[in-house]
């Protein structure tokens, strides 16, 4: 596994607090390019508002414009 990519790790900010986060790096599984997803979490305040979900998104977009 490779170290985490500074693109890959994302948090969500208010009020200058985080309140969601997720860290992916990029590694090799059997020959395979993939990416390890560390946990994705958001406070219990925030949750159910899609945020995981856009963080997740985002997360992906930025994986699949490296891969080119």
């Amino acid at each position: 596994m490779h170290a985490a990519a500074p693109d890959l790790e994302l948090v969500a900010v208010e009020n200058n607090q985080v309140f969601g986060h997720v860290l992916a790096a990029p590694g090799d599984l059997a020959g395979q390019q993939a990416l390890a997803v560390a946990p994705l979490s958001v406070h219990p305040n925030y949750q159910r508002q899609g945020i995981g979900s856009a963080l997740m998104t985002e997360l992906l977009d930025r994986a699949d414009r490296r891969a080119g």
